[in-house]
């Protein structure tokens, strides 16, 4: 779909579309609003009507359950330039940094900064779960700000989740600290250095809260392997 007074060029990247979905679910959270205002308010800011702005596409674009079309972002990027919304990551990794004090060098964060697959497992060895995790810099912060996207569970109970935090550098090993951009719901990897032979893979504990829909719920707790990009991790 082409819309009028979209710039030619203006098509988004993975990372650039993450950043725009993590800023409206945002402004969302800090102006206690839900999808139909957002879709007022989009319309709006691009002399829109509310019809241009499609309530169903820009909750599937807030679910990052489909690549949403350039010329749609292009309205939610529009809309966002004209508007303040804080870096929650930011302020939660500056903060955190301070309590925990924090440091790391640069050539440290840089080493395990990238992509890196991410595989839970169950009571057995069989895996319960396969995520993608993104470790990237920030800049002049002894932190990395963390993305992990959980693709589904074995057995067929498939479940789609994005979540976002931060991870902090320990002499062995770090601690990623996240939250489900959506639902909120917390999520930790300990994770520790695999031996001096495999230096960009890790092992750990998951541990996230478990709802069961009524009153009652628990902490799932699980073994997890990281490895970068490419290379395979395997249960023990």
């Amino acid at each position: 779909m082409e819309l009028p007074g979209k710039p030619l060029n203006a098509t988004y990247q993975n990372e650039e579309r993450d950043q725009i979905r993590r800023d409206l679910i945002e402004y969302c959270t800090q102006h206690c609003i839900g999808s139909p205002t957002l879709q007022s308010r989009i319309a709006a800011a691009n002399d829109r009507t509310i019809d241009e702005v499609n309530n169903k596409t820009l909750q599937r674009f807030l679910a990052g359950q489909h690549r949403t079309n350039d010329a749609f972002v292009w309205l939610c990027h529009k809309f966002l330039l004209g508007v303040d919304v804080a870096d929650p990551v930011k302020q939660f990794g500056d903060a955190a940094t301070a309590f925990f004090q924090c440091s790391a060098d640069i050539d440290a964060i840089a080493s395990v900064s990238g992509q890196y697959d991410i595989t839970a497992y169950g009571d057995g060895d069989e895996d319960t779960e396969q995520s993608s995790l993104d470790l990237v810099p920030v800049a002049d912060r002894p932190y990395l700000r963390a993305t992990e996207e959980v693709g589904g569970r074995a057995g067929g109970n498939t479940h789609e989740a994005m979540f976002e935090g931060v991870a902090f550098l320990r002499p062995k090993g770090f601690s990623i600290v996240l939250r489900d951009t959506l639902t909120r719901r917390q999520k930790w990897h300990m994770l520790y250095p695999g031996p001096p032979s495999k230096p960009d893979e890790f092992a750990g504990q998951m541990m996230t809260p478990l709802f069961f829909g009524s009153s009652e719920g628990a902490n799932a707790i699980s073994r997890v392997r990281m490895s970068k990009k490419g290379i395979a991790a395997h249960g023990s």
